[in-house]
């Protein structure tokens, strides 16, 4: 090989290294995908539906209203929506479709996740944050840390205080509890526990309820026999809140019933009829009414339970993303750090629970198929 081909041959070589280096140099500076995929983990059927598909409508308000500012600063989401059917194994199917096949590794969600948390432990399993709107972060957690896992429901210590608070401000002292037997409504039973000497009021029996009971009159004889002043009660489904009721009108007619905001979903249901005089439910109070309305031009029907927390989990959400935070750690991180300016409470800011801490509760009492405020 003559002199002038080895140069030729150097030359090439030199200058295919150069290219070569160059690609790579441009494909390591080449932006990554402008739009961030996130799960979103809904109860569209079963007994949490309406929940599930007020949070799912409030996302999609919170990015529809994203997009229309056209700020730079904030990614294009993309959501991926799943439904978890309210139920234990199926959530976890769904979680895990979301995490292993779409390759989210931050979920709006899951619905009821202190009720049906069978999907809690791939949060730390997968190192996935799991953002929920409608789960008391207490019940969620219990005595595990799951540093993934953030609420933007209200706390259930000022819930369950609230639900006392306001049966003793109607002269209730003697009080039964019938809470089925789930993580959520025996978190709000021990936060009972808890405020109930602060009011002066007596818990003459407590009474917890198998997930499969539908006949209630045992239970309802023995505290009719105790001579309370009101139960407060928790349970899950349409056909067991049905029952209940129509088992206590028949039964135990005279006594008030306390519960919190989970029995308004029934109001409109014929079948429910006749079932709620003398029952009370303690439910939240919206901080920005203009989210209302808001809501329901957008979808034709009023926010209902976990409509505002949802939007304010999009938001608080799609803040950390714009403020350059992308992975669970990070978004957590961020969390934890900063105060958020929310529809459902104003200005608050995450406790250590990995709840938020602020949260405004009254009482409404039902009535010919309407629930008012009780002044």
């Amino acid at each position: 090989m003559s002199k002038s081909s080895k140069i030729l041959i150097a030359v090439i070589i030199v200058l295919l290294v150069i290219l070569v280096g160059y690609r790579m140099k441009q494909k390591a500076q080449a932006p990554q995908s402008s739009t961030i995929k996130i799960g979103g983990a809904f109860a569209l059927s079963g007994d949490a539906a309406a929940w599930g598909e007020a949070e799912k409508n409030a996302v999609t308000l919170a990015m529809e209203e994203m997009e229309k500012k056209q700020d730079p600063k904030y990614p294009k989401v993309e959501v991926v929506v799943e439904d978890t059917k309210s139920d234990n194994s199926k959530e976890v199917s769904a979680v895990s479709k979301l995490i292993n096949i779409d390759k989210v590794n931050v979920m709006l969600g899951p619905t009821w996740l202190d009720t049906y948390g069978g999907a809690t432990p791939l949060s730390d399993q997968y190192k996935t944050l799991m953002f929920t709107p409608s789960a008391a972060i207490t019940a969620v957690k219990g005595d595990k840390a799951y540093p993934y896992v953030f609420s933007t429901w209200y706390a259930g210590d000022l819930e369950g205080r609230e639900l006392v608070r306001h049966a003793a401000k109607m002269g209730k002292k003697r009080v039964a509890l019938f809470f089925e037997n789930d993580s959520y409504w025996q978190d709000i039973s021990a936060r009972v526990h808890k405020y109930a000497p602060e009011y002066s009021v007596e818990i003459v029996e407590e009474l917890k309820s198998p997930p499969t009971e539908t006949d209630f009159r045992t239970s309802l004889l023995k505290i009719k026999d105790l001579k309370v002043d009101a139960i407060l009660f928790g349970i899950n489904g349409d056909r067991r809140y049905w029952n209940f009721l129509k088992q206590r009108r028949e039964l135990f007619p005279e006594v008030s019933l306390f519960t919190t905001g989970a029995l308004e979903e029934f109001m409109t249901q014929k079948k429910f009829e006749g079932l709620f005089d003398g029952v009370y439910m303690v439910v939240p109070k919206i901080k920005d009414t203009t989210f209302v309305e808001r809501y329901k031009t957008r979808f034709g029907v009023d926010p209902v339970f976990s409509a505002s927390n949802a939007y304010d989990a999009a938001n608080i959400l799609m803040e950390a993303f714009g403020n350059g935070s992308r992975s669970p750690e990070d978004v957590g991180k961020y969390f934890k750090e900063h105060t958020f300016n929310t529809v459902t409470f104003g200005t608050t800011s995450f406790d250590e629970f990995g709840g938020l801490k602020n949260g405004e509760f009254g009482l409404k009492a039902l009535r010919d198929g309407k629930a008012e405020f009780v002044k």
